[in-house]
């Protein structure tokens, strides 16, 4: 499943939109409440602030907003403040005006957890008040006077401002992962249908597994997310145990599966892609006609050299294997951020993991090469079919920077469904499709041996 990391319900917008990344040079936008501003800070990562860049480093051009992601007076959403941003160290600071203080900054006033998005990431950590002892206030409104000039920071934010450090939590900590995506889990739907680059993504590896399997296949789902894969095939009569690490995710497949009349379909399964082999004490061998993993989990674990094994057991002879992997090496990407003279960008892909920022991802991601990715399903399985996706439509995150999107994103997808099949543009695309077929000679899986797990239905 693709991880579009965006989320939220209802939005406080501003009274106008940032003409270009980076640039300020209207009114802020207005407190719900009135007409003070809520924002001005300048979207730059100045080295003078910081002696190294953050590890989690906010490309400005690719990300210019900081979003809080606050919750709703009645609980059951999320509100969306957009605000400017600078980078300290590894903080995010925001500012605002001392007299009136805005609603959002009341709310991080509190000093309690806090969720906020950087174009393509969701973080979340702890919000405070900078202290004006530590320099921090200092070096974020002498950054602004820098850009925009003394009078105009005056203006935005009066005789005194307040600025907020946000810190992110350590991304690599115990469940981590569940509660990144259990973040994600209620706006997720609606992000992903907002993206025409997107929506071609999950139309066209729809369309491959309606392909490869069959009514009345029973298959294995790794990372389901909330069903957009899942329920098109549970709709043409495929049966899918589906799995997530997710229970937010989960429970919103579920609610969604009830609503189409199609639970009976569909078994969910709680459980990261490094656990799978779990499975092989509540399923038979060759219990799957087939399976398939789409876009985040191959990514998100930093290690599947041992799932191939297990998979080999769980599929039945001449059984296909569908992987949809977020690619190593994107030309189209590398050329767009070359071309914009951000190297770093250019050639984040190429790190290992990805750290956060540096992609679309919010969460550290491993970028994938076919041959290295591909070698360890070998010996079970056979390579039948490798696709790029896209491979000359820019990678779904660039969606607001295409000029006349209805014009340009026909000829482009047209040319693209003409040359994702040949080598070696196949291999250079934003992701690459594999579709693999158990082997008929094929050794047998090693054995697992893994506690038991219950279903989460």
């Amino acid at each position: 499943m693709s991880r579009s990391l965006y989320v939220g319900t209802t939005m406080e917008r501003l009274s106008r939109p940032p003409s270009t990344a980076g640039e300020s040079s209207f009114d802020p936008a207005s407190d719900v409440r009135g007409t003070r501003p809520t924002y001005i800070v300048n979207v730059t990562i100045n080295p003078g602030l910081a002696a190294d860049p953050p590890s989690q480093a906010v490309d400005p051009d690719a990300a210019p907003v900081l979003t809080l992601l606050l919750p709703s007076s009645g609980g059951a959403a999320t509100t969306e403040v957009p605000l400017r941003f600078v980078v300290r160290g590894s903080g995010y600071f925001v500012a605002a005006p001392a007299q009136p203080l805005p609603s959002w900054a009341r709310a991080l006033s509190a000093g309690s957890q806090v969720r906020w998005r950087v174009g393509d990431c969701v973080l979340s950590g702890t919000a405070a008040p900078a202290p004006p002892a530590s320099g921090s206030v200092a070096a974020v409104l002498s950054e602004l006077e820098a850009r925009h000039g003394r009078e105009q920071v005056r203006r935005w934010f009066g005789p005194e401002a307040v600025v907020f450090e946000l810190r992110a939590s350590d991304p690599e900590g115990p469940d981590a992962l569940e509660a990144h995506f259990d973040g994600l889990a209620a706006g997720y739907d609606r992000l992903v249908q907002a993206n025409p680059m997107d929506r071609a993504l999950r139309d066209a590896t729809v369309r491959t597994l309606l392909r490869v399997f069959r009514r009345g296949d029973h298959v294995l789902e790794i990372g389901c997310g909330t069903g957009l894969e899942t329920l098109p095939l549970a709709r043409a009569g495929i049966e899918v145990v589906a799995v997530d690490a997710s229970p937010a995710m989960l429970d919103r497949l579920r609610e969604k599966a009830r609503g189409e009349g199609l639970s009976g379909s569909i078994e969910l399964r709680r459980l990261q892609a490094r656990e799978i082999g779990s499975l092989t004490a509540v399923y038979a061998d060759q219990t799957f006609q087939g399976a398939f993993s789409d876009f985040g989990p191959p990514n998100l674990e930093p290690e599947w050299t041992g799932i191939p094994g297990i998979l080999a057991r769980l599929i039945q002879s001449q059984g296909a294997l569908v992987l949809t992997v977020w690619n190593r090496t994107c030309l189209v990407e590398m050329g767009l951020y070359a071309l914009r003279l951000r190297p770093r960008r250019a050639l984040a892909r190429l790190r290992s993991p990805v750290p956060v920022g540096l992609s679309r991802f919010g969460f550290p991601a491993y970028a994938r090469s076919p041959g290295p990715f591909l070698r360890p399903f070998r010996p079970y399985f056979r390579l039948e079919e490798l696709t790029g996706l896209p491979v000359v439509v820019p990678p779904y995150d660039f969606f607001p920077r295409v000029p006349r999107p209805d014009r340009v994103l026909p000829l482009l997808e047209s040319a693209d469904r003409h040359v994702r099949g040949l080598f070696p543009l196949n291999r250079l695309g934003d992701h690459f499709v594999a579709v693999l077929r158990r082997s008929r000679a094929a050794p047998p899986g090693p054995p697992v041996r893994e506690p038991e797990i219950g279903p989460n239905s």
